[in-house]
């Protein structure tokens, strides 16, 4: 009579190998997930600074072509009331302006946002804040180094900026219109940011000391900002060749500001 054959069992040299193959498959696979994952959440934020820029477009041709005055919070309600801000109100974001015209804040939302200025986030996870991307308002803060002689050298007017002008000493910084800037394709106007609003006060790559612990906040996707420009543009930038000429709405090379 024959005697069935003993099936041979793996060697332990065997097992090794086959779970060293699953392991490098498993994270080969897991590398693949995070591409894909940081890919959808990088064109989740361009197709959000795209629904921006058409609320702003909105707005704009509502108001004779200009932008909303100039806000610098972060707040879409009031931390005492709980109820709305008006778009006027001295701690609204500057997105509250656009919201008729939005459908809704989540478009505010980097979705890849790690922290932001005046909101823990590291300690609240999960914490939805619509506050993601800083507007362009370079030059409008006086700090010693921005005052009217600057702005008159690099905005042509002592009470002007890219974006925002004075009509009278001390007023409010009202919106200007975008048919106004020289250089819409060149010139931003909003862009992912720790800050709220880029004033031009060491919040940019080039001229770089408020927020030196944050520049990941402003490289969030695979380390470059995604950027909304005049035009209706959008794109990614690393901090390599970043420059305050994006900010100032004209081609120049001479500006007084540049290379500060």
């Amino acid at each position: 009579m024959n005697t069935p054959e003993r099936r041979r069992a793996f060697t332990i040299t065997e097992l090794l190998v086959v779970i060293l193959v699953i392991s490098v498959l498993l994270l080969i696979l897991s590398i693949a997930t995070r591409s894909v994952q940081e890919q959808m959440r990088t064109t989740t934020c361009r197709a959000n600074l795209r629904q921006i820029h058409l609320a702003i477009t909105g707005y704009c041709l509502d108001h004779e072509g200009c932008l909303h005055p100039h806000r610098n919070l972060t707040r879409w309600e009031s931390p005492i009331t709980g109820e709305p801000l008006d778009s006027m109100d001295d701690q609204a974001y500057w997105g509250v302006g656009y919201q008729d015209y939005t459908g809704g804040r989540e478009i505010f939302e980097c979705p890849c946002v790690d922290e932001l200025a005046g909101h823990d986030l590291a300690l609240n996870p999960g914490k939805k804040v619509f506050a993601s991307y800083g507007l362009n308002g370079f030059g409008r803060y006086n700090d010693g180094r921005w005052d009217d002689d600057l702005r008159q050298n690099v905005f042509g007017h002592p009470r002007r900026t890219a974006l925002f002008e004075q009509k009278s000493e001390g007023g409010y910084w009202l919106g200007r219109s975008l048919l106004r800037i020289k250089d819409p394709a060149g010139t931003i106007l909003c862009q992912d940011s720790y800050e709220s609003v880029l004033d031009g006060n060491g919040d940019i790559f080039d001229h770089w000391y408020q927020w030196l612990g944050h520049g990941k906040d402003y490289l969030r996707h695979q380390d470059r900002c995604s950027i909304l420009w005049i035009d209706g543009h959008s794109d990614l930038r690393p901090r390599a060749g970043w420059t305050g000429r994006w900010y100032i709405g004209e081609k120049r090379n001479d500006s007084p500001w540049l290379g500060q």
